[in-house]
């Protein structure tokens, strides 16, 4: 009785820690930055990103992320465009003390289509059509509204396919999923204002959650609730063609429920868990002015 105890105490506290505390939300959920590339013309971009938050000598705790594709863009004669991207995206926590052991794995692959239509002079609407490695299917249709050269409208629903393993040990327990499906419905309302020397974009993005098992396993991980949303807002200020200063700041709150069962048993029950994070950059960039 002690060792379940004892089982229940430190898993709780190891989540509320990396959750709460340390940001393990951020750090395997990163926004990465990719460079400003000219989508007026044709380009081929190979990217890599690496994010190693911490990883012991003897390997016993892991935390870190890569990122990594190629993305071609392609314009037809009426300037309508086509981007397609293939895309690795790898996120991995370890952890273990005395006989805990939380292994968290995220591996996907993605393989993108994009065709935005040009042809219209007020609205620019675009398909994405998106292919996983357990070959699931996702979807977005955006709509871009130009009001005016200074005001643009952005309305965007999608959904999305990813699948991780998850791994929970403590002494002869063993709590072991894999190949578990998170399907996100995502909603997205983005305002931009464009002056001749500042511009700001203000996003709001929501999104939820929906977990399907792999019924070969009689352990089971549920969300009964899993509500997200994220306010992001990009602003930057040229002094000069060669100078500017870039400000963004993003809003995180997620707030859900976990429940982790066994063969119909409940064994580590989450009722509400809220997150709330906040993010803020101030960047000032100098360029070669031979460039």
């Amino acid at each position: 009785m002690k060792k379940c105890c004892s089982f229940f105490c430190k898993t709780i506290v190891f989540i509320s820690l990396i959750y709460g505390q340390f940001g393990f939300e951020q750090w395997l959920h990163n926004d990465f930055n990719q460079p400003d590339l000219n989508i007026d013309k044709n380009y081929i971009h190979l990217f890599n990103q690496s994010n190693i938050a911490f990883i012991a000598k003897d390997d016993s705790n892991r935390v870190y992320s890569t990122f990594n594709g190629i993305e071609a863009n392609f314009l037809d004669k009426k300037q309508n465009r086509i981007l397609i991207q293939y895309i690795n995206h790898f996120n991995r926590l370890k952890y273990a003390y005395e006989e805990l052991l939380f292994n968290y794995k995220y591996a996907n692959s993605h393989l993108n289509t994009q065709y935005f239509i040009n042809n219209f002079k007020k609205i620019k609407p675009s398909i994405k059509l998106s292919v996983n490695n357990s070959g699931k299917i996702s979807y977005q249709l955006r709509y871009q509204f130009i009001i005016s050269h200074l005001l643009t409208f952005d309305l965007s629903k999608s959904t999305s396919h990813s699948n991780y393993d998850l791994t929970i040990e403590y002494d002869d327990f063993l709590f072991y999923l894999d190949d578990i499906n998170k399907i996100r419905d995502i909603n997205d309302v983005n305002i931009l204002l464009n002056f001749k020397k500042f511009f700001i974009e203000c996003g709001l993005n929501t999104f939820k959650d929906k977990i399907k098992n792999n019924e070969q396993h009689n352990q089971k991980i549920s969300s009964p609730f899993n509500q997200n949303s994220k306010i992001i807002v990009n602003s930057r200020y040229y002094f000069s063609k060669n100078n500017n200063l870039k400000f963004s700041f993003i809003k995180n709150e997620k707030d859900f429920a976990t429940n982790f069962n066994d063969n119909g048993i409940d064994i580590i029950k989450i009722n509400k868990l809220n997150i709330l994070s906040h993010k803020a950059c101030l960047e000032y960039q100098k360029l070669n002015k031979n460039k």
